[in-house]
């Protein structure tokens, strides 16, 4: 299930992180019978599109997925946007 993350770069500037998230599995040490149980799972989030709102020389405004270019701008960097998706999870 894609859900949506806003992520204010400015005041007047955002985008949209749109990620598929999994939740974590606790450890379980032993199951019911008494054997070793399993490790658990951290979170993970997988950003699938990064969308801003961009306008074209005519001045239409058109909305963009950037993701394919994040590489090339330090403002936005993926694996920062992963953490800050994960910390409102666990909010």
């Amino acid at each position: 299930m894609s859900r949506i993350y806003t992520h204010e770069l400015t005041e007047k500037h955002w985008v949209d992180v749109h990620y598929n998230y999994t939740p974590g599995e606790p450890d379980q040490p032993y199951d019911s019978n008494g054997e070793p149980g399993t490790q658990g799972t951290p979170a993970t989030v997988e950003i699938t599109a990064i969308r801003c709102l961009c306008t074209d020389p005519n001045g239409n405004f058109h909305n963009v997925d950037i993701l394919p270019y994040i590489e090339v701008c330090d403002e936005l960097n993926t694996w920062d946007l992963e953490e800050k998706i994960l910390e409102s999870h666990e909010d």
